[in-house]
C-alpha cells in the first residue's frame, strides 16, 4: 500500500482537489436546502428524475443485450 501511494501520490493528490469542491458542494448544498424548505421539493425532483431515467435504462440495456447478441451470431 505505501508503495503504490509513492508511486501515485500525484495522481492520489489531483483526484482529492479536484473532488473536494465537489464534497464541499454536497454537504454546503444540502445546508441550503434545509435553511430555504427546499429537502422535499428537491427529493421529489430527483424521485421524478429517476422515474424518468429508468424506461431510458431499460431501452438502453436492451438495445445493447441486442447488438451482442447480433454480435455473438455473426
Amino acid at each position: 500500500m505505501t508503495r503504490r501511494l509513492r508511486t501515485y501520490w500525484r495522481e492520489i493528490l489531483l483526484v482529492a482537489l479536484m473532488a473536494a469542491p465537489w464534497v464541499a458542494l454536497l454537504g454546503l448544498g444540502f445546508a441550503w436546502l434545509v435553511q430555504n424548505d427546499r429537502v422535499l421539493v428537491w427529493a421529489l425532483a430527483a424521485v421524478a428524475c429517476g422515474l424518468l431515467a429508468w424506461p431510458l435504462r431499460r431501452a438502453v440495456r436492451a438495445r445493447s443485450a441486442a447488438r451482442l447478441a447480433a454480435e455473438l451470431d455473426a
